[in-house]
C-alpha cells in the first residue's frame, strides 16, 4: 500500500553559480561550496517557518521534521510506502479533498472551521497563537488591543491566525499573504505595511528570534487560543483516521515521539 502524504510547501533555494564557481582559484573553490552551503542553510531557515516540525533538510534536500519523521516511523512499522506531495496554508484543504494526497502529515491546528471539512487525528502537540509587533510599538499589550480601530494585520490564508483573526477581530484591515510560508507576513510589521502579525506562537517566536531589535512577540510564553496540533484525512476514511489514531497513541505510549521531540528540541503530547 502507498501512501500520498502532504507537507507545507517547499520554497526553491537560488542555485549555485558554476561560472562563479569556476571563476574561483581551486585554492578558493571548497570555501565558496562551503559558504553557500551555510548560506542555503540559512535561508531555508528563514523559508520554512515550520522547522523542526516539518522542513527541506538543506544538506539532503529531503523532507525532514518531527512530524514527517513520526509518520515515516509508523509507515516503516506497517510496511507502508510513503510519498511526499507539497501544499499550502490555503490550499491544503482543497488538495486533499481533490485526491492530491490522503493524509496531511504536517502539524496542522484542530479547529472547529477545519473540522468541518477534514477529520484529525488526536493531538500530537500543542501549540497557541501569538503576535508580532514592532518593538517601540507600546499599543499591544493584551489581545483586546487588537480589536480596536482600524489596526493593520498581516495573516497567512488558511493559516490559523487568518481563521481567529477573521472571526474574532472584523474591525482589523487583513493583509492576507497566499503563501506556504508564514513569516512572509511578518515581514510587513518590520516594513511598516502592518501594524500587527498574528500566527501561531512557534512561528512568532522563531521569526522575533531572528530580528529581536525590530520586533517583539506580544504573548511570549503565555500564548493565546491555545490548542492542539495533528494529522489529518478525509471525512469518509474512517479505517485510515483509526489506524492513524492508534499509531499516535502507540507513539506516545513507546515513548517514541518524546524520544523524536527531544531530538528536534521541541514538546510533544504525554497523554
Amino acid at each position: 500500500m502507498r501512501f500520498l502524504i502532504a507537507l507545507f510547501s517547499l520554497i526553491p533555494m537560488e542555485a549555485m553559480s558554476l561560472k562563479d564557481f569556476n571563476a574561483k582559484p581551486p585554492a578558493e573553490q571548497s570555501a565558496y561550496v562551503s559558504d553557500f552551503i551555510d548560506k542555503m542553510a540559512s535561508d531555508l531557515g528563514a523559508k520554512n517557518p515550520y522547522a523542526p516540525y516539518a522542513y527541506l533538510d538543506p544538506h539532503t534536500r529531503k523532507p525532514s521534521g518531527l512530524y514527517l519523521e513520526l509518520f515515516e516511523r509508523v509507515a516503516s512499522e506497517a510496511g507502508l510506502k510513503v510519498e511526499w506531495v507539497e501544499t499550502t496554508w490555503g490550499t491544503m484543504v482543497a488538495d486533499q479533498q481533490t485526491g492530491r494526497f490522503q493524509v496531511m502529515a504536517a502539524p496542522v491546528f484542530r479547529t472547529i472551521p477545519r473540522a468541518l471539512a477534514v477529520t484529525f487525528t488526536r493531538p500530537i502537540s500543542d501549540f497557541g497563537l501569538s503576535a508580532v509587533v514592532r518593538s517601540d510599538d507600546e499599543r499591544f499589550q493584551k489581545l483586546d488591543d487588537f480589536g480596536h480601530g482600524p489596526v493593520r494585520i498581516a495573516v497567512t490564508q488558511g493559516e490559523v491566525g487568518y481563521e481567529f483573526a477573521t472571526h474574532h477581530l472584523p474591525q482589523a484591515k487583513l493583509n492576507v499573504f497566499r503563501t506556504g510560508d508564514i513569516g512572509l507576513a511578518m515581514t510587513d510589521v518590520i516594513e511598516g505595511r502592518a501594524d500587527a502579525a498574528i500566527a501561531d506562537s512557534w512561528t512568532v517566536s522563531q521569526f522575533v528570534a531572528a530580528h529581536p531589535t525590530q520586533v517583539r512577540d506580544v504573548f511570549a510564553g503565555k500564548p493565546f487560543n491555545r490548542v492542539g496540533a495533528g494529522w489529518f484525512v478525509a471525512h469518509n476514511d474512517v479505517n485510515l483516521v483509526m489506524f492513524l489514531n492508534t499509531s499516535v497513541d502507540w507513539l506516545i505510549s513507546s515513548g517514541v515521539a518524546k524520544q523524536l521531540g527531544d531530538k528536534y528540541g521541541v514538546p510533544v503530547a504525554d497523554r
